[in-house]
């Protein structure tokens, strides 16, 4: 074995192989991956992402913003090169028409016009409200209480409950309301019920009640522990007969606030599944309600409709939106001041969803409500569904004059923009559908509306061409 070894190492020597350096390829730049070290960002899918790659491509130069009301965003002679500092969002010099307040009074009003539209943000009005030390009242704490209930910010309410009682200023009805919503909405009925009925005696105020009523179907368990269950969950339906055992005296039908207690009612009745009772309940105060109203009362006597109408929409068929069109119309015919806003229409016309032509339908329909209450019964919204149906149904006539009416009232609406008057100090706190309507959200609705739109158009288009090149048609 060995002296096969040597003989092969005789025969064949081993031949020196040069090094060669290794090959150098350089990425051209624009094709270049950095891997950046990101902090533990959480996103809307609760990930973790700890590293993400990042391509460069060129950009734009972007226009720097007027700078100048901040003083620490200015570089200094130092680092002239530097970037300037990113602008801090919560801060108050970042609203200056807005001054210091001199007074309770004063407080609320400037925190009243803060959130009317464009509204500023809950960190911007939680700093406000801040520096003002002594000027704080049990009104401006109530007001941002019911902001970060609306933004679902349980963790703001509890902190500005706290901050109230480190300031001692008591609580009053409008407190114990906001309470017991913020106990509702976070799933500890059994909680606020025990605390209204230690706290109050019979006969519980009837805003109390309303806000109990508001939430007798949630039945959620919460993931906010804010206090202690005290009894076991209830069952709707034995939330429901516990309220109605312990019902206030009613208002009259002469006041105006009665219209939001019935509402809240028959909205409790359809959720538990009684459409009769809801709707007999309606029958029975829109009868009973004084000829000569005003437009207010009017307003919310057509809410309690559309709850009724809202029921409805349940059901999917051109059967069931001509039933909720006979509820609508012999429910309207009860009062000469009762007259179809865009929101009972749009909920009219969710019934027609499964109808084999609801575009057409649904146009019929729209013109039929303008043409007996007016253009006022139209919005965007309205027009969208309508638009929507029409798609479904590939009826390019209607999708052609849907989208040309959005387009005018755009043109209005951007016309009243630019002769919009300085926003005056509201009297008070508005509603949150007008503090935050949506536009953002109907405007990307109707982009995705306009792309399947211009699909229709070129699948039929497309269809037309076919036939027409094919001679056996």
């Amino acid at each position: 074995m060995h002296q096969v070894g040597w003989m092969r190492r005789r025969l064949f020597p081993a031949v020196a192989i040069p090094a060669v350096p290794p090959l150098k390829f350089t990425r051209p730049r624009c094709l270049r991956v950095h891997w950046l070290t990101v902090p533990l960002v959480r996103d809307s899918s609760s990930l973790l992402r700890r590293l993400s790659p990042r391509v460069p491509t060129p950009r734009r130069p972007q226009k720097l913003q007027n700078t100048s009301r901040l003083p620490d965003s200015t570089p200094s002679k130092d680092n002239r090169g530097s970037p300037p500092l990113p602008r801090l969002k919560n801060r108050v010099q970042d609203v200056p028409t807005v001054k210091r307040a001199t007074s309770r009074i004063s407080l609320y009003k400037n925190l009243l016009f803060l959130s009317s539209p464009p509204p500023a943000s809950l960190p911007i009005l939680l700093d406000y409200h801040r520096i003002h030390d002594g000027f704080r009242s049990a009104q401006s704490y109530n007001l941002l209480i019911s902001l970060a209930i609306r933004h679902t910010a349980y963790g703001t309410v509890q902190f500005l409950f706290n901050a109230m009682s480190t300031d001692q200023i008591r609580g009053n009805l409008a407190t114990q309301k906001l309470k017991t919503r913020w106990f509702v909405r976070t799933g500890y009925w059994e909680h606020a019920w025990h605390q209204v009925t230690t706290t109050h005696a019979k006969p519980i105020p009837l805003v109390l009640w309303l806000e109990l009523l508001q939430g007798v179907t949630s039945v959620r368990p919460s993931h906010h522990r804010m206090a202690p269950r005290t009894t076991r969950v209830k069952s709707p339906q034995r939330r429901f007969q516990l309220l109605m055992r312990n019902i206030p005296p009613f208002l009259p039908d002469e006041d105006q606030r009665s219209a939001r207690a019935v509402r809240v009612l028959a909205r409790a009745m359809l959720a538990l599944n009684r459409p009769q009772a809801a709707l007999s309940l309606t029958a029975r105060y829109l009868n009973g309600i004084p000829r000569d109203i005003g437009v207010q009362w009017a307003k919310q006597c057509v809410a309690i409709i559309d709850s009724i109408v809202a029921f409805e929409c349940r059901k999917r068929g051109l059967v069931d939106f001509h039933s909720a069109r006979r509820k609508l119309n012999s429910l309207l015919a009860i009062h000469p001041m009762f007259h179809p806003t865009p929101r009972t229409l749009y909920l009219l016309l969710g019934t027609l969803r499964q109808a084999k032509r609801r575009g057409t339908v649904a146009w019929q329909t729209l013109n039929t409500f303008k043409t007996r209450w007016g253009p006022e019964v139209e919005d965007r919204r309205v027009r969208r569904r309508v638009a929507s149906y029409a798609i479904q149904e590939r009826r390019l006539e209607i999708i052609d004059k849907v989208f040309d009416a959005e387009r005018r009232s755009r043109a209005l609406v951007r016309e009243a923009r630019t002769s919009e008057e300085r926003r005056l100090v509201p009297s008070g706190q508005m509603p949150f559908r007008g503090m935050y309507p949506q536009h953002g959200y109907e405007q990307r609705l109707w982009k995705w509306l306009s792309i399947r739109a211009l699909k229709v158009k070129l699948q039929l288009k497309e269809k037309t061409a076919i036939k027409l090149s094919d001679p056996s048609t």
